[in-house]
C-alpha cells in the first residue's frame, strides 16, 4: 500500500493506480483524538473502491457505526467535508451510508415498544466448531468437553435446539453408566444430576446457562438463521453487527463468543464472496487484551489466527483495527498489522513503550506526546516499516459520527418522523413470540421423550418388582412343597423303620423270616443293609424316648400304626 498526500497534508490509502491493496490498519490514539472519525473514513475509502464492509463488534454498546445511516450535523465535521470535497469529489459532503444492523436473539430485547429496524438472527448448533466450543468452554486441545460438545453439534438432527443439543450430551455421556436412576431436573434443562460420568454434562450445562436468557442457538432449519450467502454478496450495505440488549458489562463471554463466530464464519463462507473484505474491530484493546487469560485468550488466538491469514482469503480481506493505548493489545495482534497510524498517545509510559519497541528516538516521542498540528497521525509501513515524522491529518466520513451526548435510539427516532420509510420502527413482539416458541416446542419435545423414558423406566422398574415377587412366591411354594415331601418321606421313612423293627423282633415269627434280607423283600426295600440300618435308627430312637413307661410306648405305636393303616 502506497498512500497520496494532496498538498502533503490529508493522506488517502489509495495508490498510484487509484486502488487499495489488502492491508491490515490499526490505529493508535487516545481517547478524544478523533480515532473514530479517522477510521470512519478510511472504511468509506475502502467501501467506495468495492469493498464489503463487516463491522465485527460493537464494544461501547453505543451502535457507533450504526450513526454510519444518518448525515453528519455538527459544525466541524461538515465544514471538514465541504474543505476536502475539493481533492476528493462530491462524494465527501455531507450524505449517509446505507446500513444493515445485526442483533442476535435475546428475551432483553424490548417488546413493548418499537425499535430501529434490525436483522434479529440465530446461529444454528450445527455450525459451531472447535473454535467457538473451546472459548465457551475455555478448554484447549482435544479436551473431553469440546470432544462431546464437538460430536453433538456435528451428529443432531436439523430440528434439534438448544434442549435436544443438551440432552444429545447426556445421552452420549450417559451410556457410561450403569444401574443408576437420576431424576430430570427442568430448572437445569432438564438435566439429571450429576455424579461420576456425568460431570462432563455439568460443565455443558454451565457453558450452555446463558444462552437459556439469550437463546440465539437454534436448530439447523431456523428461518432467523444468519444468512451468511447474502450478507457476503450484498456490497452495497454496510453490516454491522452488534449486541447491546445484551450487553459486554453483563454478558462478556457471549458478546465476544459472537466476535469469534463472526471472524470464524467470515473464513467458512468465503465461497460466496463477489468482493474483496474490510473487517473492523474498534477498540481492539477489549477484544484482544495484553496476557489475554480465560476466554478472551482463545477469542484472540481466534482473531491472530484469522488477521495472519485473512489478506489472501476469498476475494482478498484487510482489517482495519483501533485502540486507546498500545501496551493494552495483545502482541502478536499488534504485530499482524501491516500499517499503523499513531496519534497522541495519553500516558507517558505508553509513549515509551512504543518508541522502545518500534525503535522511535526522541522526535517521534514528542510528536506522540504532542502533535504539532492537532489531530495528526504519523504513519507506519508504507514503505518497509518506515515513519515518516511529519504529521497527516485523514478524510472524516461523509456520514454522521457518534458524538457523546447522541444516544442511537432517539436519533433513529427523530429521523423517522421525517423519513418513515427509509428509517422504520419495527415491533419485535411477533418475532420475539415465534423463536421463544421454537424454543419451548424443542423442549417440550425433550420433555415427552424424557417423560416417555421415565414412564418406560417405571414400567420396566415394575416389572422387574412383579418378576421379583412372583420368584420369590415360585421360591417359597417350591420350598413348602419339598418340606411337605420330605416331611412325608421323612414320615414314610419312620414307618419302614418301625415296621422292620417289629418284625425284626416279632416271637411269634419263624426266624428265617426275620432275617434283614427277608424282612427287605417282604417290606419293598432294596437293600438288607438298608433294613439293618433302620432297625438300629429305630431301637436307638425308642431308647432316647425310654422315659416313656411302656403303657405310653404301647399306645404310641399303636397310633402310629393307625396312621399307618
Amino acid at each position: 500500500m502506497r498512500v497520496v498526500a494532496p498538498d502533503n497534508t490529508f493522506i488517502t490509502p489509495i495508490d498510484k493506480r487509484g486502488n487499495i491493496q489488502n492491508v491490515q490498519l490499526c490505529i493508535y490514539a487516545k481517547s478524544g483524538y478523533n480515532k473514530g472519525l479517522v477510521g470512519e473514513g478510511l472504511v468509506e475509502w475502502f467501501h467506495k473502491k468495492g469493498y464489503l464492509i463487516i463491522i465485527a463488534q460493537d464494544p461501547k454498546d453505543e451502535l457507533e457505526y450504526a450513526y454510519q445511516m444518518f448525515p453528519p450535523r455538527k459544525d466541524y465535521h461538515k465544514e471538514h467535508l465541504n474543505l476536502i470535497s475539493q481533492y476528493v469529489g462530491k462524494w465527501k459532503l455531507p450524505s449517509r451510508k446505507d446500513v444493515k444492523l445485526y442483533h442476535p436473539f435475546s428475551s432483553d430485547i424490548p417488546t413493548n415498544h418499537k425499535l430501529p429496524e434490525m436483522n434479529i438472527f440465530t446461529i444454528p448448533l450445527k455450525s459451531l466448531g472447535r473454535a467457538e466450543w473451546g472459548l465457551l468452554s475455555e478448554v484447549h486441545g482435544e479436551n473431553e468437553t469440546v470432544s462431546v460438545l464437538l460430536k453433538a453439534s456435528e451428529e443432531i438432527n436439523d430440528e434439534d435446539g438448544i434442549y435436544s443439543f443438551a440432552h444429545y450430551v447426556q445421552d452420549s455421556v450417559k451410556g457410561k453408566l450403569q444401574g443408576r436412576t437420576k431424576k430430570s431436573d427442568w430448572k437445569n434443562f432438564g438435566l439429571e444430576s450429576s455424579s461420576g460420568t456425568m460431570k462432563e454434562v455439568m460443565k455443558v450445562s454451565n457453558i450452555l446457562r446463558p444462552f437459556k436468557r439469550h437463546p440465539f442457538l437454534s436448530k439447523e432449519n431456523c428461518e432467523y438463521n444468519l444468512d451468511w450467502k447474502n450478507i457476503l454478496q450484498d456490497q452495497k450495505n454496510y453490516h454491522v453487527f452488534v449486541s447491546n440488549y445484551i450487553g459486554r458489562k453483563n454478558e462478556e463471554k457471549v458478546v465476544d463468543f459472537l466476535t469469534l463466530y463472526i471472524f470464524e464464519n467470515l473464513i467458512k463462507n468465503k465461497k460466496y464472496l463477489k468482493h474483496p473484505v474490510l473487517v473492523v474491530v474498534p477498540e481492539i484493546s477489549i477484544t484482544c487484551p495484553f496476557r489475554p487469560v480465560g476466554h478472551k485468550e482463545f477469542l484472540a488466538n481466534s482473531i491472530k489466527s484469522n488477521l495472519k491469514t485473512i489478506r489472501s482469503e476469498g476475494r482478498g480481506m484487510s482489517s482495519l483495527l483501533d485502540t486507546q493505548v498500545f501496551n493494552d493489545v495483545d502482541e502478536d495482534v499488534r504485530g499482524s498489522s501491516t500499517i499503523q497510524l499513531y496519534g497522541e498517545l495519553g500516558d507517558i509510559k505508553d509513549i515509551e513503550n512504543v518508541c522502545k519497541a518500534l525503535g522511535w528516538g526522541r522526535p517521534i516521542k514528542e510528536q506522540l506526546n504532542k502533535a504539532e498540528v492537532p489531530k495528526t497521525y504519523l504513519v507506519r509501513g508504507v514503505e518497509e516499516g518506515s515513519v515518516d515524522d511529519g504529521g497527516y491529518l485523514f478524510f472524516y466520513p461523509s456520514a454522521m459520527h457518534c458524538e457523546p451526548e447522541y444516544n442511537f435510539e432517539e436519533m433513529y427516532k427523530e429521523h423517522h418522523r421525517i423519513e418513515p420509510e427509509r428509517y422504520p420502527l419495527i415491533s419485535y413482539g411477533e418475532l420475539s413470540e415465534k423463536i421463544k416458541k421454537y424454543v419451548k416446542e424443542d423442549e417440550m419435545k425433550v420433555r415427552k421423550k424424557v417423560k416417555k423414558k421415565e414412564e418406560q423406566e417405571k414400567l420396566e422398574e415394575e416389572r422387574r418388582r412383579k418378576s421379583k415377587e412372583e420368584k420369590q412366591k415360585e421360591s417359597e411354594e417350591q420350598e413348602s412343597k419339598e418340606e411337605k415331601v420330605k416331611e412325608i418321606q421323612d414320615k414314610n421313612k419312620e414307618t419302614l423303620m418301625r415296621l422292620c423293627y417289629e418284625r425284626y423282633n416279632d416271637e411269634s415269627l419263624d426266624k428265617k423270616e426275620k432275617t434283614y434280607r427277608k424282612i427287605a423283600e417282604k417290606l419293598g426295600i432294596k437293600s438288607h443293609k438298608t433294613v439293618k440300618k433302620y432297625i438300629e435308627d429305630y431301637e436307638r430312637k425308642l431308647e432316647s424316648g425310654n422315659s416313656m413307661d411302656y403303657e405310653e410306648r404301647f399306645e404310641k405305636m399303636q397310633e402310629e400304626n393307625k396312621d399307618l393303616d
